[in-house]
């Protein structure tokens, strides 16, 4: 598209409504569109134009009047699809793991065989660790899919497909496609972000209540006027961040949206969002008040212990202040290398980023819940996903202001020696995890390396003349790879999925003995076999049941045998399959 004056208009961003227009020192008119920085802090606006901090704030006139979707977006957005269709359910038949993922896929079958629906059970006892909501969406994939260990997946893999398309909506209403665009494929080929994504746990939900919620917020709240069906939703993805970890979700939220409204001088958004705060407040206090009907204790037991025991005095996972800090940086990974490559190729860009909009809710959102996790005394890496995303974001909204600009950029040619590297090593990534996995030395922690050298690589062809799009191809390679085969392999390889299916073919009359406790992982897996449980004070009687039942097999960690029950059995027991599992499937033979 082309102006009156035959230039190309916003680098084809494509025809929008005018946001304002901005004087130059010459005279000329300079026209402003929603996304657009301002080159030149030298610039003021023209009469009739909107004010300076209603164009900095990053909103349109409307909220969510997105410019007309351009060919090009339409193949990137082909092309996002793909890759969160490819990250969020390529891992879906892997194994659950001990005890975490088990315990999660267990409650809710326990909850389904009961016909309960608001009281969790773990083994037939009352659990009242955390909300429902979780339980009642794989009771539903259950239902829809039946009992597996990839039904089980399901609601945790929903989660991870819809954050990278919450970021798209909300940064394309405000920052443009191309920002958008870039952000989403940040947070969809974060390593470390989508793997706590993908687990069967509540962290997926929050990490997705708190960036809906935050959007939300951001559309409600930052406009010319108050936008009550974004408030109510908002207010819905806070209550399923709530009945499904705590208030807890509160946190990265409403700070944030506090600070920004200050900061643009929104007085009337901070009234809104007080009586936001409050609805949230009383509709939290109603669902916690019929749960607390239904399992007794409940309110207690949740809301004492594992909130504020946890925060104050924790009982369990108390790690140093710092804890949460290299998880950050890892967190980052490929792209926090890549930004910092681009801000410095690009150090003399007169970008100048807006004081308000998504900058500031993302990095107000970053640091309060980064710090509220920081001092916290009950620590998991799993709960980087309240500000993970919000990092990822940043990072993202930093490469589009460096990178260069427009989808015009994608036009040209790629130097031959960066297209021949780049491709290179998408091979030598597939081949590392293929390998690995024949080899039987699958890990999470090669990961770590391989996003470093997909980051690094990223780096060398920047610099080196290549399009910013080669990145997006080696971390899509990164992830496939990852998540496709070395995780997978890691999981199989602590899994006692296929120890049990062994077990369940070679030797269908054995009978599981659990010690000194009942295990998820085998709960699940094994619902069909016979299983018992011997608690530490009956080690001897234990003993004496393996020494005279050859077909018994030993549930336990093998490497924390109590002495007593050592010595009980008078040799060491070997794995009862060909493969090694968490916990050890072990049992007693003549041949020892």
């Amino acid at each position: 598209m082309t102006n009156s004056k035959g230039g190309k208009n916003n680098e084809d961003r494509g025809a929008v409504p005018l946001v304002g227009r901005m004087r130059t020192p010459t005279g000329d008119q300079k026209t402003l569109y929603p996304w657009q920085r301002f080159p030149d802090n030298k610039l003021k606006p023209s009469r009739g134009g909107l004010p300076l901090r209603v164009l900095a704030h990053g909103t349109m006139p409307r909220y969510g009047m997105n410019p007309p979707i351009s060919p090009i977006e339409r193949g990137w957005l082909a092309g996002l699809a793909v890759a969160t269709l490819l990250v969020a359910f390529s891992g879906i038949g892997m194994p659950l793991l001990e005890p975490t993922e088990a315990r999660y896929a267990l409650i809710p079958l326990e909850m389904l065989e009961s016909g309960n629906w608001l009281s969790p059970k773990l083994f037939g006892e009352p659990y009242p660790d955390k909300p429902p909501l979780l339980y009642w969406l794989v009771m539903l994939s259950y239902g829809l899919f039946g009992v597996s260990d990839g039904a089980a997946r399901v609601p945790a893999s929903a989660c991870a497909l819809a954050l990278p398309w919450v970021a798209w909506a909300w940064l394309r209403a405000c920052s443009g496609p191309r920002t958008a665009m870039v952000c989403a494929l940040v947070l969809c080929f974060s390593p470390r972000l989508m793997y706590y994504q993908n687990m069967l746990a509540m962290d997926g939900m929050v990490g997705l209540s708190c960036l809906a919620t935050l959007a939300s917020l951001h559309a409600g709240l930052s406009g010319q006027r108050i936008r009550i069906l974004w408030l109510a939703i908002g207010w819905a993805f806070t209550m399923a961040g709530i009945l499904a970890k705590g208030p807890v979700v509160v946190v990265p939220v409403a700070p944030a949206a506090l600070m920004a409204l200050a900061v643009s001088g929104r007085w009337i958004g901070i009234a809104a969002l007080s009586v936001w705060l409050a609805t949230v407040a009383a509709s939290a206090a109603l669902a916690f008040m019929a749960l607390d009907s239904a399992s007794p204790g409940f309110g207690f037991t949740f809301l004492v212990r594992h909130n504020v025991e946890r925060f104050s005095t924790p009982f369990d996972h108390d790690e140093p202040y710092w804890y949460h800090l290299p998880g950050l940086g890892l967190g980052l990974l490929p792209w926090l290398p890549i930004a910092v490559m681009a801000a410095m190729r690009n150090a003399t860009s007169k970008t100048v980023l807006p004081n308000t909009g998504p900058w500031v809710w993302l990095a107000c959102s970053l640091g309060f819940s980064f710090l509220f996790f920081s001092i916290a005394g009950s620590k998991r890496p799993s709960y980087a996903t309240a500000f993970l995303p919000q990092a990822c974001l940043l990072a993202g909204l930093l490469l589009d202001a460096k990178w260069p600009g427009g989808w015009t950029e994608l036009s040209r040619r790629n130097p031959p020696g960066a297209t021949v590297t780049v491709w290179g090593l998408v091979l030598a990534l597939a081949g590392v995890g293929w390998v690995g996995f024949a080899l039987g030395w699958s890990s999470w922690g090669w990961i770590l390396p391989l996003t470093a050298v997909a980051g690094a690589a990223s780096c060398v062809m920047m610099r080196h003349g290549a399009r910013w799009d080669l990145a997006m191809v080696l971390a899509c390679a990164l992830m496939v790879s990852g998540q496709w085969v070395l995780l997978w392999g890691h999981h199989e390889t602590f899994s006692t999925r296929k120890s049990i299916s062994w077990l369940r073919t070679q030797s269908p009359e054995a009978t599981l003995a659990c010690f000194p406790r009942p295990y998820e992982s085998v709960e699940f897996y094994a619902r069909d076999l016979p299983r018992m449980v011997f608690s530490e004070s009956r080690g001897k009687e234990l003993a004496d049941w393996l020494k005279g039942d050859q077909s018994a097999v030993l549930v336990a960690k093998g490497n924390r045998l109590p002495s007593a029950l050592s010595e009980a059995l008078g040799r060491p027991p070997v794995l009862a399959t060909p493969y090694k599992s968490t916990p050890w499937l072990m049992r007693l033979n003549d041949s020892n």
